[in-house]
């Protein structure tokens, strides 16, 4: 059986797939967010969402503990 594939890019994709996938990275950005305790930005801000896990994970206080 074959993996369901949900590409991050749109050409010669289904744009359907697509925001799909862009939906679950989001999701699971979410999901790391509030494991170490950040609130996320909300569904519609990946690029916030990732810098905000990046920003944190290598903070001083998250490397420290």
């Amino acid at each position: 059986m074959k993996p369901i594939e949900f590409p991050l890019f749109l050409e010669g994709q289904d744009t359907t797939r697509a925001a799909y996938a862009v939906f679950l990275l989001n999701k699971d950005l979410e999901q790391l967010l509030n494991f170490i305790g950040v609130k996320s930005l909300g569904p519609r801000y990946v690029l916030a969402n990732l810098k905000e896990l990046l920003r944190t994970i290598f903070s001083a206080d998250f490397i420290d503990t």
